[in-house]
């Protein structure tokens, strides 16, 4: 297993997934389902972060002095 790669098995991500469970296999099995069931609306959401980024970063072009 990847240590940077592990996902929290806490009581608010298992409610989330709707998993009961204590078998963190089992919760990423379920993990990769949701993220393949919501692939479209995660796609679309971190888009529209990297626009506003985009609006917010235009402003501090060129070099920035203390």
């Amino acid at each position: 297993m990847n240590p940077w790669k592990v996902l929290p098995l806490d009581s608010r991500a298992k409610e989330s997934l709707d998993y009961r469970g204590n078998k963190y296999s089992v919760f990423i099995q379920k993990a990769e389902q949701d993220k393949k069931k919501r692939e479209k609306e995660i796609r679309d959401t971190l888009q529209s972060i990297s626009d506003m980024l985009g609006v917010i970063e235009s402003g501090f072009t060129g070099k920035i002095v203390n």
